[in-house]
């Protein structure tokens, strides 16, 4: 048989399509940040809520694991589970792995994606 498609989580949940690779990283290195966020707003509005700008990030920490649907979604347009910062991140055209080490939040500050664009009290 051939499947097409494959579980996010565990048991029980719907299937999602297959991430498309390729299509994903050209979205994780050709978008700057308010690219990522408008697209973020238009194509996962219940990511946008809880997205954050972090040095020239993009940031989605939700209060309680998001559906498979929205995680395959954040997945398609370039962003990566971290397990360690508990954060779904975006690294906007920024190479990765060159970081400087230490807490990024306490290096560049976090900013309520709202905030910034639409200038909303986080």
């Amino acid at each position: 048989m051939n499947d097409t498609s494959k579980s996010v989580g565990q048991g029980g949940q719907k299937p999602v399509s297959w991430i498309n690779h390729e299509e994903r990283q050209h979205c994780r290195f050709d978008y700057t940040a308010p690219e990522v966020l408008l697209s973020l707003s238009v194509a996962c509005p219940e990511a946008y809520e809880h997205a954050f700008i972090v040095g020239s990030w993009v940031w989605v920490q939700f209060p309680e694991a998001p559906a498979p649907a929205t995680r395959a979604m954040l997945s398609q347009m370039g962003f990566h589970w971290s397990s360690r910062r508990k954060a779904w991140q975006h690294p906007c055209g920024s190479p990765e792995g060159v970081g400087v080490g230490g807490d990024p939040i306490r290096r560049y500050g976090m900013q309520s994606a709202r905030a910034l664009i639409h200038g909303v009290a986080a």
